[in-house]
């Protein structure tokens, strides 16, 4: 089964009940779908989010052979994400519960980002300036001494 036959299998079936909807992931797996196929599945079915959609089909019976190795898999991407983009998170809100944590990252827009970067560079300028660690003359030679 591809993508589409899954996205219209999920939407032509009513709302199924959890019980339901585990046994479709066993059927769905040994059609030859795979763990994301049966989210996109859950998610259409079901009109939940993905990470919803993905807790039920990481628990069930059907996947729970790869539930660790999906894990570990999501969190390797998630950490090479935030190595990539460290220069355009503004903020991480981490939030602990029974479920789990929830993580939400507030990026800075792609416009933003000289100016934050320009901003940090200058509180650091000014830091070493307060400091009297700056690695040129405080003044400026006038400009017909100047060598250009």
């Amino acid at each position: 089964m591809d993508l589409p036959e899954i996205k219209e299998l999920a939407t032509m079936r009513p709302k199924e009940s959890l019980e339901v909807l585990l046994s479709r992931m066993s059927e769905l797996r040994s059609n030859g779908a795979g763990l994301l196929d049966c989210v996109v599945y859950v998610r259409t079915n079901q009109g939940c989010g993905l990470a919803e959609a993905t807790h039920i089909v990481i628990n069930s019976s059907a996947w729970l052979d790869r539930k660790d190795d999906f894990l570990q898999q999501q969190s390797e991407a998630f950490e090479e994400f935030l190595e990539t983009n460290r220069d355009r998170i503004a903020a991480i809100h981490e939030t602990y519960t029974p479920d789990g944590t929830e993580t939400v990252l507030h990026l800075l827009p792609n416009n933003q980002k000289k100016l934050w970067q320009l901003k940090k560079l200058r509180k650091k300028i000014l830091l070493l300036k307060k400091q009297k660690k700056l690695p040129w003359p405080k003044k400026l030679p006038k400009k017909q001494d100047r060598v250009e």
